[in-house]
Order: C-alpha cells, then sequence, then structure tokens
C-alpha cells in the first residue's frame, strides 16, 4: 500500500504505557514494522506512566539495542494525558503521533493518516464500533462524547481515539495540555478547533486488546474524568 511519497515526513510516535508486559513488545514491533514501511525519519517514545507490574523490565530489555526509540519512566501514575503530554515535550520531529499500547498501528493505519496530511494541523481517528466495549462502556463512552459536544459546542465523531498532530500547534499555535487524564486528547481538539487550525476526521477501525484490561471504566478513573471536564470548562468555558 506504499503509494505516496513520504519520506519528507518526520515523525515522532508516542506510546504512552501503564502495565501493559504482555503488549508492550507485539505493540513496539507492530509501530516499527508500520513505520518502516512508509518512513525513514522517525522516533518511538515509550512513556512508562508509573507502572507497577513488569512492564520496565520488559522495556528495558527490548530496546537496549534500538538507537531510535526512547524511554521515559515516570514515578507515579498521572494518566495517559500526562504521558502524552510528557512524550511530546520530548519529541523532536515535526508530527506527533500517540498510539495507545493495547491498538498498536498496522501500515494500512499509518498510510491513512499519512495521506490525509496536506494542510491539516490534526488527524482525528474515530471509530465506526467500539470493539471490546461491554454495555456500561459503550454508555459511558456516549455520555462522555455528549458532554464534550454539549458544554464545548464541538461536533466531532470521536474525541478519545488516535490522533496525529503537527508539533507546531504545541510550540507556534500555543496550545497547552492541562488535563493528565484522558480528557486531554478532548481538550486538544476544542483548543485547536477554537485557534481555527485545520481538523480532518477519518475513520479507523479499533481492535479489541488482546491482552489486560481497560481501566476506563473504573469508577475512581470516571470520577476523575468528570473532575477534568469541568476544570476544562472553567478554563476555557
Amino acid at each position: 500500500m506504499k503509494e505516496l511519497n513520504y519520506k519528507d515526513i518526520s515523525l515522532s510516535l508516542i506510546i504512552p504505557v501503564f502495565n501493559e508486559e504482555q503488549a508492550i513488545i507485539p505493540a513496539i514491533e507492530s509501530n516499527i514494522n508500520a513505520l518502516n514501511q512508509l518512513l525513514t525519519t522517525f522516533e518511538i517514545i515509550i512513556v512508562n506512566d508509573g507502572s507497577f507490574d513488569n512492564s520496565q523490565t520488559v522495556i528495558n530489555s527490548f530496546i537496549k539495542d534500538k538507537i531510535n526509540i526512547i524511554n521515559i519512566e515516570k514515578d507515579i501514575n498521572e494518566g495517559i494525558g500526562s504521558a502524552i503530554r510528557t512524550g511530546i515535550e520530548h519529541a523532536k520531529y515535526d508530527y506527533v503521533f500517540p498510539v495507545p499500547a493495547d491498538c498498536p498501528l498496522n501500515e494500512d493505519t499509518l498510510n491513512l493518516f499519512l495521506s490525509k496530511l496536506g494542510n491539516s494541523d490534526v488527524i482525528v481517528g474515530y471509530r465506526p464500533e467500539r470493539v471490546g466495549y461491554s454495555l456500561r462502556m459503550k454508555l459511558n463512552s456516549y455520555l462522555f462524547h455528549a458532554i464534550i459536544s454539549f458544554l464545548f459546542s464541538v461536533n466531532l465523531k470521536d474525541y478519545n481515539w488516535i490522533h496525529l498532530y503537527k508539533r507546531k500547534i504545541f510550540i507556534q499555535d500555543g496550545i497547552k495540555i492541562t488535563s493528565n487524564g484522558i480528557v486531554m486528547l478532548a481538550e486538544v481538539l476544542i483548543k485547536s478547533l477554537r485557534k481555527g487550525l485545520s481538523v480532518t476526521e477519518i475513520e479507523i477501525a479499533q481492535r479489541e486488546r488482546l491482552t489486560g484490561e481497560a481501566t476506563a471504566s473504573k469508577f475512581f478513573i470516571l470520577l476523575k474524568t468528570f473532575r477534568e471536564i469541568i476544570s476544562l470548562y472553567r478554563e476555557i468555558g
């Protein structure tokens, strides 16, 4: 599927990790394979967000001979938003691409994102279906989407899936991330739209995670998410 010329594109791929000891190596390998097929200039930034399993040991054993993989280990778990923000702060290439460990890229998905770059500042992946979601998780996702759309007067198909950003939006355009949790993804979209930046949506199928479990539906995470939504609303209204 390598039909377009991406030789001039440089990309920093960010993998936030929290207790992913079984998923992290397959995720890194899948991402490396996709990147190698389409790009010549890239780096992978792994941000271990205070995992308390063996994730860091597994990461260390895999990356010791890899020169284009950077590992950042945080002492405490602050949330996926904080992990992505840390990755962005350490990124050096023109585009930043946070990708969850439980849904790594393949060549086709990466090609879809790269083919839509053009003048777009942000590429937003949206899911046609929440794969592997329980009824409660689907309800939580629906409510999150509805609340974000209503409070911030935005109308996108999905706020917390996979996004690709021009790194300049965080430097030249002044997008400042304040949320530590999953709200961070919606925050970047809302602030980008309000600054008049170009946002393009593309459909990206979600694959069911093979190992581990999602934590987004746990009560304390839901409470934290609600608090961050309120905090964001107070910040930008």
